[in-house]
């Protein structure tokens, strides 16, 4: 469910919303750091359409082909990202959000958006949103 107006947005992260007999908790959409799905690297403006790396990286086990022509299984899986910098890359993807490059690069991202530390809306006015 998306709403347009923040007291709206609030009152479903507070209470929730029953659908068809069933509560679902609202949650906040937060800004996620881009990966690019050629090179798999979380460079700031950098998509698969402007990417100037010549081979594609797998998101799965990091070797050059496609992610789409990977073969391995998920016992076999290496995240490029964290090879690229010398870290554990065993066990876990390139797209992984456990992964430590991923959880650096999501925390630079919420730290250049105030409003991601609060768990509400900022309204004016509301002290229960702040």
């Amino acid at each position: 469910v998306q709403v347009s107006k923040p007291a709206t947005a609030n009152q479903f992260l507070r209470y929730g919303l029953w659908v068809e007999g069933k509560h679902v908790q609202g949650r906040k959409v937060l800004a996620k750091p881009i990966r690019c799905m050629k090179c798999q690297t979380y460079e700031q403006n950098h998509i698969a359409a402007t990417c100037k790396s010549i081979h594609d990286l797998c998101a799965w086990c990091g070797e050059m082909h496609k992610t789409v022509e990977c073969m391995v299984s998920s016992n076999q899986l290496a995240c490029s990202n964290c090879r690229a910098v010398k870290r554990g890359h065993r066990g876990h993807r390139a797209a992984d959000h456990s992964c430590p490059i991923f959880q650096d690069k999501l925390q630079i991202t919420l730290e250049r958006n105030p409003d991601a530390k609060y768990p509400y809306f900022l309204i004016a006015g509301d002290a229960v949103s702040w």
